[in-house]
C-alpha cells in the first residue's frame, strides 16, 4: 500500500471487503444463523446470465464485513474475466510517481 503522506493506514467500511466464494446453500444456511447486527447487506439471489448468484454482505465478531458469493456463479465469472497475465508494474510504479510528490518519489 502506498500512501501518500506517510502517515498510517486507516481502514474503513468503504476500504473494501474480501469475498468468500463457497456454494449458495452453504450461504444460505450460514445466513439463517446470524444475528441480525452482523447483516450488512441482506442475502439475495441474483438471476444473472451465468446463473443465480446468492449473495450476502455480513459482519464478523471483529467488525470487518464480508461478502459470501455463490461458488456456483462467482467462480465461473471470475475466470470468465481474467486475462490471467500480471500486473504491469511499470505502468503502476508511473502512475503512482506521476501523482506522488517530487520528495516522496
Amino acid at each position: 500500500i502506498a500512501v501518500a503522506d506517510g502517515g498510517p493506514v486507516s481502514w474503513s467500511t468503504w476500504s473494501g471487503r474480501f469475498a468468500i466464494s463457497m456454494p449458495g446453500d452453504r450461504i444460505k444456511e450460514a445466513y439463517a444463523k446470524l444475528s441480525p447486527v452482523n447483516v450488512v447487506h441482506e442475502l439475495q439471489e441474483l438471476h444473472e446470465k451465468l446463473g443465480i448468484l446468492v449473495i450476502a454482505i455480513v459482519r464478523d465478531v471483529d467488525g470487518y464485513e464480508t461478502c459470501l458469493v455463490s461458488s456456483e456463479f462467482f467462480d465461473p465469472s471470475t475466470r470468465e474475466a481474467t486475462d490471467w497475465k500480471g500486473p504491469d508494474w511499470d505502468a503502476r510504479r508511473e502512475l503512482i510517481d506521476s501523482r506522488a510528490k517530487p520528495e516522496d518519489r
